[in-house]
């Protein structure tokens, strides 16, 4: 289902005694950063799992929830699944961070490590849909897209003028979701998807039109 106005703002108020409303504060560059690390699992991938997890079927949350993760989508689906009052389980890489995996056992969830190559293939052959708990991709699924957009309005009532929004790149989920949320308005801002210069796998991609392989210099996880 297409994203529009009213459809957006349903999903913000759906949500939002789950969440927290986080600030723009003004960076020391220029310009202004939204605090989405103030969310109760340090990342913006609430809003998404909150968005997906309340539309389903009693059955189907009855079930119990389920993701894969490095680590902030595996936080936010523990939790989730813990405020809903449901089971969780999360595939994870088995180097994810040791912080990570505790953090997601803390929140009730219980951790089904993957070496990369076993998880890779376990994604490529769907292998969720053998499992008896609900999947949420953690960002190719729009109603978890749908989520993110719901920064969109936040960030147009702190900063009505505002032209171009930088947002980071993973997984793309996040990018498309506040895409989405700026067209849902039918407003012309500019979204530009940024990622890091040590680890810059998207356009590298896109340059050589396929899929590349790059040796990461980043300290993030």
């Amino acid at each position: 289902m297409a994203l529009d106005a009213e459809r957006l703002q349903a999903i913000s108020q759906r949500i939002a005694a789950h969440i927290r409303r986080t600030p723009l504060i003004c960076a020391p560059s220029g310009g202004y950063v939204k605090l989405e690390s103030l969310q109760p699992t340090g990342s913006f991938k609430v809003r998404g799992f909150f968005a997906a997890a309340l539309t389903l079927e009693p059955g189907q949350l009855s079930r119990g929830l389920m993701t894969v993760s490095a680590g902030n989508a595996a936080l936010a689906c523990a939790y989730v699944a813990r405020e809903l009052g449901v089971g969780c389980r999360v595939v994870m890489f088995d180097t994810a961070p040791k912080l990570k995996a505790d953090g997601v056992r803390s929140l009730g969830a219980q951790v089904m490590p993957m070496p990369r190559e076993v998880l890779y293939e376990w994604m490529r052959t769907r292998g969720w849909e053998q499992e008896p708990e609900t999947f949420i991709h953690p960002y190719a699924d729009e109603r978890v897209m749908s989520g993110h957009a719901t920064m969109v309005p936040e960030i147009l009532d702190d900063c009505p003028q505002v032209e171009r929004v930088l947002v980071p790149v993973g997984g793309g989920g996040l990018v498309c979701g506040i895409a989405d949320g700026f067209a849902a308005l039918s407003l012309q801002v500019r979204v530009v998807g940024v990622q890091s210069k040590g680890y810059p796998l998207w356009t590298r991609a896109l340059e050589a039109g396929g899929a590349v392989t790059l040796v990461p210099d980043t300290i993030a996880d």
